[in-house]
């Protein structure tokens, strides 16, 4: 599955490793360093959620399949913000 960002959002990260995202309209979402590692692997990894849970898993040297489900969160949320798309309906429950 392939997560995109939507048109017109941008990113920005501070020299802490927080990551700002833009909305066309201006509205800016703040998220931390781990949410970084994420959108940046997205962008790395062409939004290929298996690359990014590979890559991040054996940086982070975690669980792949626990990873996997606090990606898809992470991006759900995004999504539900309209910062990007792609991402099926939600089915990773706690």
């Amino acid at each position: 599955m392939s997560i995109v960002v939507q048109a017109g959002v941008t990113a920005a990260v501070s020299p802490g490793g927080e990551l700002t995202l833009i909305t066309p309209g201006g509205v800016r979402y703040f998220y931390t360093p781990e949410a970084t590692a994420v959108w940046i692997a997205l962008r790395q990894h062409d939004g290929d959620l298996d690359a990014v849970t590979s890559t991040l898993g054996q940086a982070w040297a975690v669980s792949v399949d626990r990873l996997r489900d606090l990606i898809e969160d992470r991006v759900a949320d995004w999504q539900e913000l309209g910062l990007v798309s792609g991402l099926p309906p939600h089915t990773h429950l706690p």
